[in-house]
């Protein structure tokens, strides 16, 4: 049994037929069906029975190709990974949110670069959603994201701080002095939210959503400079996280009465192929505190 005959067989599965195997493989029916007789010849099963000229899976031979779909990914996964670990690769992929990309990811790097000086990284902004996504489908080697249960499951993570959500708005707001600010308050006030693919999005949404309370969100963007000049001018509000409120002296922050608090960490897939400067880069960050 070789790879090429597993490959002729699922194709073929996938076609319905050897001539149209043989298209989209371009290699002729004859060789096809010599794999498949070796195959079949092999293990002295029937993997097809002919029923109105078209080719129908036999027991023996849907067992054999859940397997053989099965070996086939697990021999690509195995290529891609070998070919990754033969290159001297140098630039580590990350992907970071937006607030996070504010406060957090350039102590991370600057303090790294002093290091480690010819370490070279590619920022990719997005949601924290959509950073799991990207690693998944491999877009990105590792991301700074919000921990929660879906996380713990599948990911391997590095705990870099704890946070909260904070309602920031302006000195002049009306609510500026209050000690704490509930969903009913909010009720009519213009909100900003982070785009779609958030983990802030979300959660508020559904935080409003229990305490049965309209929203009335006037703009979506992942651009904190849009945000701030909006709350600036009293136009509106926003939930960010508390570091980046603290460092502008022109926001104030008021806790949800019901407290939000987050866990920032730095993820990988478990099924990741760690290559040395990744490896080197997660070791560090293991034994450094961020606050």
């Amino acid at each position: 049994m070789t790879l090429l005959q597993l490959k002729y067989f699922v194709v073929t599965c996938s076609a319905g037929s050897i001539s149209k195997a043989s298209e989209t493989l371009f290699v002729t029916q004859p060789t096809i069906s010599t794999s498949i007789i070796m195959l079949e010849n092999e293990f002295g099963v029937s993997l097809f029975k002919r029923i109105n000229k078209r080719l129908v899976l036999t027991k023996e031979g849907e067992y054999f190709l859940q397997y053989a779909k099965e070996l086939l990914e697990k021999a690509d996964d195995l290529a891609n990974n070998m070919a990754i670990l033969s290159k001297s690769v140098k630039k580590i992929r990350i992907g970071v949110p937006p607030m996070i990309g504010v406060f957090l990811f350039p102590k991370i790097f600057l303090s790294y670069k002093e290091i480690n000086p010819t370490i070279e990284f590619e920022m990719i902004e997005s949601g924290s959603l959509k950073i799991v996504n990207r690693i998944e489908n491999k877009e990105i080697d590792i991301g700074i994201t919000i921990i929660d249960n879906n996380i713990m499951e599948n990911y391997n993570y590095v705990k870099l701080l704890d946070t909260e959500l904070c309602l920031a708005l302006s000195k002049n707001h009306r609510l500026v002095n209050n000690q704490k600010v509930t969903t009913k308050q909010l009720e009519n006030e213009p909100l900003i939210l982070m785009n779609e693919g958030s983990f802030q999005n979300i959660l508020i949404k559904e935080i409003f959503k229990k305490d049965k309370v309209n929203m009335n969100v006037l703009l979506n963007t992942s651009q904190l400079a849009i945000i701030k000049k909006y709350i600036y001018l009293n136009q509106g509000v926003a939930f960010l996280m508390k570091p980046l409120i603290d460092d502008d002296a022109d926001l104030v922050g008021l806790p949800f009465n019901q407290g939000i608090n987050l866990e920032i960490g730095l993820v990988w897939h478990k099924k990741t192929v760690l290559f040395q400067e990744l490896k080197d880069f997660i070791s560090y960050i293991q034994i450094k505190k961020y606050k």
